[in-house]
């Protein structure tokens, strides 16, 4: 199954290469040193409690001090390092993992639990190979390391599927609750015969004055052309609709009575003609992208009532980040 699994995109791969190399030798390993097996001295062991016996002779077998052999378990901290190391580069992968796969809603979570696998396979390999097993006693040790690597790897995994499983029932009940379940009922104006729209000449805001109120079934019948920081005409499938401002689609800010963010970052598309990359994002400034963008496509199934991302997260050689499925522009006489 691995071998239908998808790759990231290039530019993603290579963040992954510059982040391993920040945070290897955030932890000291640089000019190839790695990490070496740290036996115990005997002198550093600490003798056992001593233990009287019935007549208050030192019990020999109890209190015999162990000597360590060479075929025996020895402590290494540095394995604690590993794991640590471990749990951080895991996280900055499998954080890509995650929006790579919410960029493709035809993928289960079932889906993501397969690419997690072959996340943690990878940074296993990694974080293994910092690992100099030259050392006398490596072979001791590479499996104990080992084993609290894979630990760490299933405990996150464990977390993130979780994660993926709980996204994939929010959108699944989301769905679920924009599909009608009746008809809905017309208006008298919709049961009349239809008549050829006349269009009103343009007026010096640019609106276009029409009633034609016609109903998109798709985002690609869909056209944003935004007149102004606050109003935007439609169009559907080429057909002008009514100018509305930004509380009339959901965008309003009740506390200001203002746009909100996810409506200045819709215009923040408009003006990139339907695109929006998001190289160099990272940490809050990516988070707080994403919850708006969230918002967007809320707003807009709700208002429009068609199903599907309208805005979904593209990751291709040529582009990573947000593209609108519908057409959105700036118009020429647009007021700021």
């Amino acid at each position: 199954m691995a071998k239908d699994l998808p790759e990231l995109p290039v530019e993603i791969q290579r963040k992954h290469q510059l982040q391993w190399k920040n945070l290897i030798e955030s932890r000291g390993f640089r000019d190839g040193r790695h990490l070496h097996p740290i036996p115990i001295p005997v002198s550093k062991i600490p003798p056992p409690p001593m233990v009287l016996g019935s007549r208050g002779s030192v019990n020999s077998t109890v209190a015999r001090r162990p000597t360590p052999t060479s075929s025996g378990p020895r402590y290494d901290p540095r394995i604690d390092t590993t794991v640590t190391v471990t749990k951080e580069r895991f996280s900055e992968v499998a954080t890509d993992w995650f929006d790579y796969w919410r960029a493709h809603p035809e993928w289960d979570s079932d889906r993501f639990a397969d690419l997690l696998k072959k996340a943690r396979e990878s940074v296993e390999a990694e974080v293994m190979d910092l690992w100099d097993g030259t050392e006398p006693g490596a072979k001791e040790f590479e499996p104990n390391c080992r084993l609290k690597v894979r630990e760490s790897l299933q405990e996150q995994s464990r977390t993130w599927e979780r994660k993926a499983r709980d996204s994939e029932i929010a959108r699944l009940a989301d769905t679920s609750a924009r599909k009608p379940t009746l008809e809905p009922q017309r208006t008298v104006a919709e049961l009349q015969p239809a008549q050829s729209p006349q269009l009103a000449p343009t007026n010096g805001t640019g609106e276009i004055a029409t009633s034609v109120r016609a109903k998109p079934t798709a985002w690609e019948d869909v056209e944003l052309s935004f007149l102004s920081e606050t109003r935007v005409q439609c169009y559907f499938s080429g057909k002008p609709q009514p100018a509305m401002n930004y509380a009339e689609i959901g965008f309003e800010d009740r506390r200001k009575e203002a746009p909100n963010l996810a409506w200045a970052t819709l215009l923040h598309i408009a003006e990139r003609n339907g695109e929006l990359s998001t190289a160099g994002l990272m940490g809050s400034a990516r988070t707080g992208l994403e919850t708006r963008i969230a918002k967007i496509r809320k707003r807009l199934r709700e208002h429009f009532r068609i199903e599907g991302e309208p805005v979904p997260f593209i990751s291709s050689k040529e582009f990573t980040g947000y593209r609108a499925r519908f057409k959105v522009s700036v118009r020429a006489s647009f007021e700021s």
